[in-house]
């Protein structure tokens, strides 16, 4: 990105696409008709929380974007990027936006103008794999675009945003590596495809259930790693698997109601509120005040009334986690070096530290 005087991060939301294919380039904020809730608070809680190589975002409960990491020690509010209710960051170079109209807003790291995704609107929920990016619409659709796959959709890419066939109750969707893109239906079952090495004429498998899964709630997805899938399930457990392996559920986790995963390690948040983190421990991504790796979850210390969390690791084992707390504070853990963890300094810690908001 590049930086102006005030030491906003510049985008200019000018000459982008049409998000609904009317032909035409509107600016972002007006890209879809008006059909959600503008949000209305001081800017004062955080509402969206996500990680990503790219840095860590936050959405403000007044629709601003703060942005932090990758040089940056604390968070710096993203200029021209207003009404946004769910923030997304991939394991690259990306950051998306969900604006309470629906649409969404994408721009990359080294890049100064963001751009709208044409034929998105309406959207409920954003996922961004290495390949595919894919949305639920709130018609219970699922679009994606960039590399796609031939089975499934009949082409191989598209910057346009292209329909699943055959899906129209969906509730979430999540990109894994390779192509690997799972979604939730409303019934809790879980349909797949891709993933794998890809050869000319062979271009992956089409979407297939799970049939291993029933009664899923909530679906997340690492783009690398040993689980590049998983799923909450109603009776709070959680289930992983690979594009190759059956789901197999984790020992040591109950009463879970939201779970995040990368190639290091992943974590999840309890109902009662507390957090627990298992796998590489490297950096202190698992939040126990040690660097000890764990095959079973710990207890992050010091940590309570979480109400999401994100977490971002490399296959060279570091990493970090963010957890959003129901005040709409957010606390960070784990690699520090890009200044990932928003506290205004570039140590790493094993033990939760406040981002330090404007």
């Amino acid at each position: 990105m590049q930086r102006i005087g005030t030491g906003l991060w510049l985008v200019a939301l000018s000459a982008l696409a049409s998000a609904c294919g009317d032909g035409e380039s509107p600016a972002a904020r007006d890209t879809c008709p008006e059909s959600g809730t503008l949000p209305t608070g001081d800017g004062e809680r955080m509402t969206s929380l996500a990680t990503g190589r790219p840095g860590s975002c936050a959405a403000a409960d007044d629709g601003t974007v703060f942005c932090w990491g990758r040089g940056r020690d604390t968070p710096e509010p993203v200029a021209d990027v207003d009404d946004v209710t769910t923030v997304v960051v991939d394991e690259s170079v990306d950051t998306c936006v969900i604006r309470a109209d629906g649409g969404v807003v994408c721009w990359a790291t080294y890049d100064s103008e963001p751009e709208s995704v044409p034929g998105l609107c309406n959207v409920t929920a954003l996922t961004l794999g290495t390949d595919a990016r894919c949305a639920v619409v709130d018609d219970g659709s699922v679009k994606c675009w960039g590399r796609l796959n031939e089975s499934v959709f009949g082409k191989s890419s598209s910057t346009r945003a292209t329909e699943l066939p055959g899906v129209s109750d969906a509730i979430d969707v999540a990109a894994g590596p390779m192509g690997y893109t799972c979604v939730l239906m409303a019934d809790g079952t879980v349909s797949c495809w891709g993933g794998g090495p890809r050869t000319a004429g062979r271009p992956g498998p089409e979407l297939t259930p799970v049939p291993e899964i029933e009664g899923a709630v909530a679906l997340t997805a690492a783009n690398y790693g040993e689980s590049e899938m998983c799923a909450v399930l109603e009776d709070g457990t959680v289930s992983c698997w690979t594009h190759f392996s059956t789901p197999a559920p984790v020992a040591g986790l109950e009463d879970v109601r939201a779970v995040a995963v990368s190639s290091s390690h992943a974590c999840a948040v309890l109902r009662d509120g507390s957090a627990r983190c298992w796998g590489s421990n490297a950096s202190g991504q698992l939040g126990n005040g040690t660097n000890d790796d764990s095959e079973t979850p710990v207890v992050v210390e010091g940590l309570s009334s979480v109400a999401d969390i994100d977490v971002f690791g490399s296959d060279t084992h570091f990493g970090h986690t963010c957890a959003l707390l129901d005040d709409g504070s957010v606390r960070c853990w784990g690699a520090n070096t890009n200044g990932s963890l928003g506290n205004g300094d570039f140590a790493d810690t094993n033990t939760p530290v406040d981002v330090l908001f404007p």
